[in-house]
């Protein structure tokens, strides 16, 4: 049903791990 929205969530959250882990590593 709301997969669609999870997915946004998901990919919204996964961005944001990325970008702490790069200014970490920076």
């Amino acid at each position: 049903k709301d997969t669609i929205f999870n997915n946004l969530i998901k990919r919204m959250v996964e961005r944001e791990h990325i970008s702490q882990e790069n200014l970490v590593c920076n």
